[in-house]
């Protein structure tokens, strides 16, 4: 089930052209780490290219 902030700002970017990777983070109630993530593109390749940049980030902003 879709946090109420995922689902948000999913809607905003949803119909809209180009292309877009979201990720959205929120504690729990229990300390834990609720990540969720959705993507658009017409192109699969820069669908592709797009995750692979976030995943690089994400691993860069954690070392």
């Amino acid at each position: 089930m879709k946090s109420p902030l995922h689902q948000e700002l999913e809607e905003r970017f949803k119909g809209k052209k180009g292309s877009y990777i979201l990720i959205t983070c929120e504690e729990g109630f229990d300390g834990s780490l609720a990540v969720e993530m959705s993507y658009s593109s017409d192109d699969p390749v820069l669908a592709s290219c797009l995750l692979s940049d976030a995943q690089a980030y994400l691993t860069d902003e954690i070392s």
